[in-house]
């Protein structure tokens, strides 16, 4: 039985980990969390409690954010090396190349199988019709297995990476981690505007000693 009028308890929703919905664990693929509290003690990044949960480090929420500032950095550089070098433009011609070689190997697989259907219709006499099933069936597999490799090496090829723009993001994403007058929620906005995860794993120093986080960001 409830006694009286009881005012509501207010629940803060308001997002205070700007890495939600991106941290996932290298190891089970989870997500992980920020325990929050409501005292002045430090937040940790965690996996959620569970019986099913692989056993990760919990690391001081400061830390990980100072490894991931670090990662987008060795990210920014090693965009900025592939803008300056001309290596991004490198590959994609490579890919482009490799496809172009198929298809041209297609071209001639078409035509010497039109050759022999020519050959037959001429009943030239250079083909008995044994020879002439073995040849078709020989050249319908050929012009098979490279359309298929073809469309597979489409599928494979990496979409362009705009450097310059990805630069910028990083740069962007990385004061917007650091300006403690941003509030979570942007951070988080602006970080799913362009990552789409950070996978998480942390090295243990033993108990009582801490340990350091390793972070594998993934771009959109």
């Amino acid at each position: 039985t409830i006694y009286g009028s009881q005012a509501p308890v207010k629940v803060n929703t308001e997002l205070t980990n700007p890495l939600s919905g991106l941290l996932v664990c290298a190891r089970c693929g989870r997500a992980i969390g920020m325990q929050s509290y409501p005292d002045n003690r430090i937040s940790r990044y965690h996996h959620p409690y569970g019986v099913h949960m692989c056993k990760m480090k919990t690391l001081f929420a400061p830390v990980v954010i100072e490894s991931l500032v670090n990662a987008l950095k060795a990210h920014m550089e090693d965009f900025q090396f592939k803008l300056d070098t001309g290596e991004g433009d490198k590959e994609e011609s490579r890919q482009k190349a490799i496809i172009e070689a198929m298809k041209a190997e297609l071209v001639k697989q078409e035509r010497m199988k039109q050759r022999l259907f020519n050959s037959w219709e001429a009943d030239d006499g250079t083909y008995t019709k044994e020879e002439f099933i073995e040849r078709k069936q020989m050249y319908a597999q050929a012009i098979a297995t490279l359309k298929e490799q073809i469309e597979n090496a489409r599928q494979a090829a990496p979409a362009p990476i705009d450097y310059g723009e990805m630069i910028s993001s990083i740069h962007e994403a990385i004061n917007t981690l650091l300006d403690p007058d941003i509030d979570a929620k942007s951070k988080n906005d602006f970080l799913k505007s362009f990552i789409d995860r950070i996978e998480f794993d942390a090295i243990d120093f033993g108990k009582g000693k801490g340990g350091a986080p390793v972070l594998d960001v993934y771009f959109k």
